[in-house]
């Protein structure tokens, strides 16, 4: 495989559907966890993904961006860099990280149920790069208020919110819990992959990559733009839209 041009095998490798022969169709795909809207199991097979990325792409890509965001975080766990930064603006990347780093976290459970649940090849092996991308996420957004405890004991903040009963998480977990754990699969990625990550998450985390720049807080700016400049499943929300609806015009 190495040794071949990407374009000879790529097809290949993301596209294996296959015929079931031994259990219904309605078997491996219930209606609940996938809603086909009646489109025929065979139509699915149309399906395609705009964003296209290999496995071993995908890990050099991520590999680099990993190397880059923790490479920054230990030059400036040397300093007094943190300190110094406005308490207003100590405020508001605590907030995010409540708001926001349990919710990525539960996201990998709906990019999972895509995976399993999706109704084309192509969309199952887009879903398991977003499970892999929301668990590095998730990951990197307790891992950086974490190493800041012993400067800030609010960060704790980041596990903390999701988990009392104020008013605000109680609303914010039983709206996740509805878009990205009791869907179907293609309203998991309308929801997911459109709604939040398109609609809110890039939108606010491109501001605020942009606004801790300006304050010189490299290390959360950096940070917010590991995340948001690869978002792979997005284009799953549009791919299932543009997808179904050729399939009923096929059907």
């Amino acid at each position: 495989m190495p040794k071949l041009e990407r374009s000879e095998w790529y097809d290949l490798s993301r596209d294996m559907n296959w015929q079931f022969k031994y259990v219904r169709d309605t078997e491996v795909f219930p209606e609940a966890l996938s809603e086909s809207k009646g489109i025929p199991p065979q139509a699915w097979w149309n399906w395609d993904e705009p964003y296209k990325i290999s496995y071993r792409d995908y890990v050099k890509n991520q590999a680099e961006k990993e190397s880059g965001v923790y490479s920054v975080r230990s030059a400036l766990a040397r300093s007094g860099f943190f300190d110094n930064l406005d308490p207003g603006w100590k405020a508001a990347i605590i907030a995010h990280y409540g708001v926001f780093a349990m919710p990525e976290y539960l996201a990998t459970f709906g990019e999972a149920r895509m995976g399993r649940f999706g109704r084309a090849a192509a969309w199952r092996n887009m879903a398991l790069f977003g499970t892999l991308d929301e668990i590095r996420h998730g990951q990197l957004q307790f891992s950086f208020p974490h190493a800041l405890l012993n400067r800030e004991p609010r960060f704790d903040w980041a596990h903390k919110a999701f988990h009392t009963n104020q008013w605000g998480a109680i609303a914010l977990r039983h709206l996740f819990d509805d878009m990205l754990t009791a869907n179907d699969a293609a309203s998991m990625a309308i929801q997911l992959t459109f709604v939040i990550e398109r609609g809110f998450t890039n939108s606010h985390f491109l501001g605020l990559a942009a606004d801790a720049m300006e304050r010189s807080e490299v290390e959360f700016s950096t940070l917010i733009s590991s995340i948001w400049t690869y978002e792979p499943m997005e284009s799953i929300a549009l791919a299932v839209r543009r997808g179904r609806r050729s399939c009923e015009l096929d059907t």
